[in-house]
């Protein structure tokens, strides 16, 4: 949930696209009825697209840190998500 509400305000010819891919990505990394090796390829994706628009529109994150979102979050707090909600597996 956390990734999804922490959509990067994306900018550009791309963005329409990268906007679905970026929530559909999101969407699979805490689906527990997903192989986790799938799960993982959706978080290489998410952190792709958030590298890309940081570089692009760097001032439009510089808003989220300030507002106190901090960013996305860390790959390590996502794939504890993960395996919280394997149950510990």
């Amino acid at each position: 949930d956390a990734v999804l509400k922490l959509v990067p305000r994306f900018e550009g010819p791309q963005s329409d696209k990268d906007v679905a891919l970026y929530r559909e990505a999101a969407g699979r990394i805490g689906d527990s009825t997903i192989p986790v090796e799938r799960r993982r390829a959706a978080l290489d994706t998410v952190k792709n697209l958030w590298s890309k628009y940081e570089r692009l529109n760097p001032d439009a994150f510089a808003d989220r840190r300030a507002a106190g979102d901090g960013g996305m979050p860390s790959s390590d707090a996502i794939e504890a998500e993960i395996r919280r909600r394997q149950g510990g597996r």
